[in-house]
């Protein structure tokens, strides 16, 4: 399957282990859960690649087989043919679609359920103050910005230290960034916390000008 033209962005993504320690950031889907649901449903493994689609994509099928697509809604698996062209949008309010190709002989046609919590709450390790914050500008695959309102500015200048995927930054100018699968393996900016890893398709798919709930993990444990 090959990418053929798009409005937004179309990648092919897959993780990349092992490697943060040289500066390579991981890599994969934002949405990992949406991705790797694609995949089993293609009987693929569960981290092969999938094309990450913001906007929409139009493929050009080069062999008889099966496409599965999906975001934060739901997912359908269906049959293709050589020389098909198949547009890729996102569903609903996500940010991000996804796709896989299977060569070979059809399976039956069938969906899956994607949705995602109803809940605007992110669990967040190692957050000491609990915050709500906007979505701004649609972010990208570095990261996630949201603001606060009002602002808390800050003028800290740090040394630099190790980030992974989840990890929330603060800007000078009081912004909060979630950081994503190819986002930076070192920075310099005030950390409050990581969001753990099965609410990071809450952040990934958050629209913009919606507001998110952070929690420490230890208060929705206890609650």
């Amino acid at each position: 399957m090959r990418r053929l033209s798009s409005v937004g962005l179309a990648s092919q993504v897959k993780r990349r282990p092992g490697r943060r320690a040289f500066g390579v950031p991981i890599g994969g889907p934002w949405d990992a859960f949406a991705a790797a649901s694609i995949n089993e449903s293609l009987s693929l493994g569960l981290n092969e690649a999938v094309w990450e689609i913001s906007g929409q994509a139009t493929f050009l099928i080069e062999s008889d087989g099966m496409i599965a697509v999906g975001g934060d809604c739901e997912a359908r698996r269906f049959p293709v043919w050589q020389g098909e062209e198949i547009r890729v949008a996102c569903q609903g309010d996500g940010n991000f679609a996804y796709a896989a190709f299977r060569e070979g002989s059809p399976l039956p046609l069938a969906k899956l359920d994607l949705f995602l919590p109803r809940t605007r709450v992110v669990r967040v390790l190692n957050l000491k103050l609990p915050f709500s914050a906007v979505m701004g500008r649609m972010g990208n695959r570095l990261g996630m910005r949201f603001v606060l309102v009002p602002s808390v500015r800050h003028t800290e200048n740090l040394p630099s230290v190790p980030c992974d995927v989840g990890v929330i930054q603060v800007t000078p100018s009081g912004e909060r960034i979630v950081l994503g699968p190819d986002g930076p393996t070192l920075g310099g900016y005030p950390q409050i916390g990581c969001v753990i890893q099965s609410d990071l398709r809450i952040v990934a798919q958050c629209p913009p000008g919606v507001a998110l709930q952070f929690i420490s993990d230890c208060m929705s444990s206890t609650s």
